[in-house]
């Protein structure tokens, strides 16, 4: 990650778009190697946002909580991703997997 970062540190630009979805997960300390005063772009956020509104407007939004329960669909079985999720979730995750 560093050798890929330290590539565009001498760029000329004014943002970043953070644009695949694990790089938020990362966003301070790309902040921190790339040492300029940029504007940071996530786009989980901006996405996340887009749907929120949508679901609103079309008034699909599920007002009903589950209290500590997590649920990820996945659709391929993949190791690092099941610890990854339990390491960013806790163990109060429940893992459905689909075909697709």
């Amino acid at each position: 990650m560093n050798k890929s970062l330290n590539k565009i540190q001498n760029i000329d630009y004014d943002y970043l778009l953070l644009g695949c979805t694990h790089y938020p997960l990362i966003e301070n300390k790309i902040k921190l190697l790339i040492k300029k005063k940029i504007k940071i772009i996530n786009s989980n956020k901006i996405i996340s946002k887009y749907i929120y509104d949508k679901l609103f407007e079309n008034k699909l939004l599920n007002n009903k909580i589950k209290k500590n329960i997590i649920e990820i669909y996945y659709s391929k079985y993949d190791e690092s991703f099941i610890n990854s999720a339990k390491i960013f979730f806790g163990n109060n995750i429940k893992l459905t997997k689909h075909e697709i």
